[in-house]
């Protein structure tokens, strides 16, 4: 004889009990489940170094190395912000004398300032021959930076068995594409740079052929190197004035296959992990100087001091508004001075030995 089941309603009012409250706490245990990330501590930023101290230190370091207060040329301060507060950067142009070697002045001020500051982090980029920049940081914030150059003559003094080799690049020759014909026709070593996507790039990478004149691929925002040398006919080099996208490692061993080399006249030079990827795959790499519109004597001072340091040097110029008919009438007068014009191929040959 089986035994009456009494427990089961009582069971089953308990379940529906559950079952109730479980409906209505749904929500907040789905909320606490799912979407409540759990809380977790965010560091700030690296506070173990003062700006402002690091600041005092690098001017008063400044004073023992010979710089001097009316050597300075330009003040610019700017705000800075990260997630434990705000602060003020310095950035200054300092214009030395013409003997002064501005990259052992940076080494020097560097060591002075680690020595003073174990915390401070300094880093020493050589912009060009003639201009260093020197960057302080406290911590993660930057604090100042310097920028070095020499006061520099029209004209630097050559001595009688040493001839530098100038070469001109001109770019940009949709500005002014009858102008720059006209350049190429000139009895000068030339190379026009041409765009990859330009509609004058077919005719003028044949022109120039014809003209004896040397062709370059100029690269472009979010464009790799390779696609611009590929877009470009008879390219025998790049000339880079911006950033280029893609990866520098697989990007560098490509043009070393193509035995291309690079000119760069990025403001400021490109990153270090371009120059690495260069430097591992053997490309040969040039700094150009690219004329600034705005400082056109200066650049050309620049351009030819360096040539004269160096024994060669490539300058970069636009072809907007008859700037590059005017550099053809410099690189004249620089070969009556005792400079030798060569295409920058010859100048990249020139370096590498």
């Amino acid at each position: 004889m089986v035994a009456p089941k009494r427990k089961q309603p009582l069971l089953l009012a308990m379940f529906a009990i559950c079952l109730g409250l479980l409906w209505w706490r749904a929500p907040d245990l789905v909320g606490l489940l799912i979407f409540n990330e759990p809380e977790i501590e965010v560091s700030a930023p690296s506070q173990v170094a003062d700006v402002g101290n690091l600041q005092r230190t690098v001017a008063a370091a400044l004073p023992a190395l010979g710089v001097r207060e009316d050597q300075r040329l330009e003040v610019v301060t700017s705000e800075q912000e990260d997630r434990a507060g705000s602060w003020a950067a310095v950035e200054e142009r300092w214009q030395l004398s013409s003997d002064a070697d501005p990259l052992a002045l940076a080494r020097r001020l560097e060591s002075l300032v680690s020595a003073e500051d174990s915390e401070a982090e300094v880093y020493v980029v050589e912009l060009d021959s003639q201009q260093v920049q020197i960057r302080f940081y406290a911590g993660s914030r930057l604090a100042t930076v310097l920028r070095f150059e020499p006061s520099l003559e029209s004209w630097p003094s050559l001595s009688r068995d040493r001839q530098p080799w100038l070469a001109l690049v001109v770019y940009g020759v949709d500005q002014d594409p009858h102008g720059v014909r006209q350049l190429m026709e000139a009895d000068l070593p030339l190379a026009v740079a041409l765009s990859p996507h330009s509609p004058f790039t077919l005719r003028f990478s044949r022109d120039a052929l014809l003209n004896h004149t040397e062709v370059l691929a100029t690269s472009e925002p979010d464009v790799s190197l390779t696609e611009a040398l590929e877009a470009v006919p008879h390219a025998s080099g790049l000339l880079v004035t911006c950033p280029p996208g893609g990866d520098p490692g697989q990007q560098a061993r490509a043009l070393h296959l193509a035995d291309m080399y690079v000119l760069d006249a990025v403001d400021g030079g490109l990153g270090g992990r371009w120059l690495r990827a260069f430097q591992d795959a053997e490309v040969p790499y040039v700094r150009a100087q690219n004329l600034d519109p705005g400082a056109t004597d200066l650049g050309r001072r620049r351009f030819l001091h360096a040539a004269a340091k160096n024994g060669a040097a490539v300058l970069v110029v636009h072809a907007a508004m008859g700037a590059a008919a005017e550099e053809v009438e410099q690189l004249r007068i620089a070969l009556l001075r005792g400079y030798r014009a060569a295409f920058p191929a010859e100048v990249v040959e020139r370096t590498r030995k």
